[in-house]
């Protein structure tokens, strides 16, 4: 038997593995959105779309939009605060959310108080601590 294995007459055949090929059929079909309905599916709803991380996303898109009204004086600072923390403690399911309960609760101003409004933030942005804007101030020497 060796002589034939060393003459070359009898060889080994190589193993033959698992071919990814499907798998990789399957994945681009996944990618695409496919395969991906509810008979698919092990895990439950927490395992396959983390609780913290959609948390996570929702709270930052409602912070950031309250703090765009904010600073463009849509809402006054205490109706901010009160929609903050009401955000923080899960009230709100999103930022379309947060619009229709102003609306309900008639947060937004009326056209002339935003105006005043701003003109008040524009106003106190540029004091100094002493309460007086900086071209004022007189410095003692």
């Amino acid at each position: 038997m060796t002589a034939l294995i060393n003459s070359g007459d009898v060889r080994i055949r190589p193993a033959r593995g698992v071919s990814r090929g499907r798998a990789r059929k399957r994945q681009i079909q996944r990618s695409k959105g496919l395969r991906r309905g509810k008979g698919s599916r092990k895990g439950k709803k927490g395992a396959r779309l983390n609780q913290k991380q959609t948390w996570i996303s929702r709270i930052r898109v409602q912070r950031k939009f309250l703090a765009e009204l904010r600073d463009k004086a849509i809402i006054a600072p205490a109706v901010y605060q009160q929609l903050y923390l009401k955000s923080k403690g899960g009230f709100f399911r999103s930022q379309r959310h947060i619009k229709v309960y102003m609306e309900e609760k008639d947060l937004f101003p009326k056209k002339t108080q935003t105006r005043a409004a701003h003109k008040k933030v524009e106003s106190t942005k540029w004091q100094t601590s002493s309460g007086q804007s900086p071209k004022t101030s007189t410095k003692t020497q």
